[in-house]
């Protein structure tokens, strides 16, 4: 199995799916698809939570993993650096709503450094607001290897953001909450309330009325 379309757009199930699927499957599926031991899956999803929480560096632990098979920390890489980027997702979330922020800088705006997914480049140069509940699913990355990000932006938002979206894509996107909650990979963190999110995906109407309202 090929690494890279193993992990594109986290085929084949959607985060919206998810919870259905047992800790094990989510772990082969989302972590490590390439390892059929259980022990090594478990291994691999305790050493990434490591990461994503701060408590080791990717380098430091990867090792401990994959040993000298190249194939094995490469795949360790690219889903230890996906959820450590959710992880940073969920606290420029948290951090971007104080009011100083959204006063200074109340839309953000999406970009990329390099060739990324189709669904990702939709979304280039487009202006949310920041008080607008869509943030949290449409908030990079999307997808492992994703080279999307967003900036401070102090301009109007677009009015066409959510004309921008083809709905047949909307599992694409994910909040990066749901995403470390329902992979277990992180238990509590300052201002998210983690009993409230469950894994569904946020649809046109919750943009289109946070539009109307901005």
């Amino acid at each position: 199995m090929n690494i890279e379309s193993a992990f594109e757009k986290l085929a084949p199930t959607g985060w919206s799916q998810i919870f259905p699927l047992s800790p094990i499957e989510r772990a082969k599926r989302f972590v490590v698809p390439l390892e059929e031991d259980l022990t090594s899956v478990a291994l691999a999803k305790a050493l990434i939570a490591d990461v994503v929480s701060g408590r080791q560096t990717n380098a430091g632990v990867r090792w401990r993993y994959s040993g000298t098979n190249e194939k094995k920390a490469a795949c360790f890489d690219l889903a230890a650096t996906f959820y450590h980027a959710c992880f940073c997702a969920m606290r420029d979330i948290v951090q971007s709503q104080e009011p100083s922020i959204v006063d200074m800088w109340p839309c953000v705006v999406f970009d990329y450094t390099s060739k990324c997914h189709d669904t990702c480049r939709s979304l280039k140069k487009k202006r949310l607001p920041r008080r607008n509940a869509a943030i949290r699913t449409f908030y990079p990355p999307w997808h492992f290897g994703c080279n999307s990000y967003v900036s401070d932006s102090n301009q109007r938002p677009s009015r066409d953001f959510s004309l921008s979206i083809n709905p047949a894509s909307m599992q694409y996107y994910h909040n990066p909450i749901d995403v470390l909650v329902s992979q277990g990979l992180i238990r509590d963190f300052p201002g998210v309330d983690f009993a409230g999110h469950a894994a569904e995906i946020c649809d046109l109407g919750i943009i289109e009325e946070g539009l109307t309202r901005s």
